[in-house]
């Protein structure tokens, strides 16, 4: 049950996402409970990692370099 959970949370953060996009007056009364939910989905997606998805950092240490002088470079 555990898996079939984790597999489909990216559908139902898309599910939320648009629906919450259409009908934004139903997700107001949430508007303080968003860093928790925030931490929830980003749980989530750490859930799903694996020791590989890890170990694969070694050898592409570049990516995450690119990443975040990406993120944080000034114009």
């Amino acid at each position: 049950m555990a898996v079939f959970s984790i597999q489909l949370f990216p559908v139902w953060v898309l599910i939320f996402s648009v629906y919450a996009f259409w009908v934004p007056c139903f997700f107001v009364a949430l508007k303080s409970a968003i860093v928790p939910l925030l931490m929830a989905v980003m749980l989530g997606m750490g859930m799903t990692l694996r020791w590989a998805d890890f170990r694969r950092v070694r050898t592409h240490w570049w990516a995450i370099v690119l990443g975040v002088s990406s993120c944080y470079r000034t114009s």
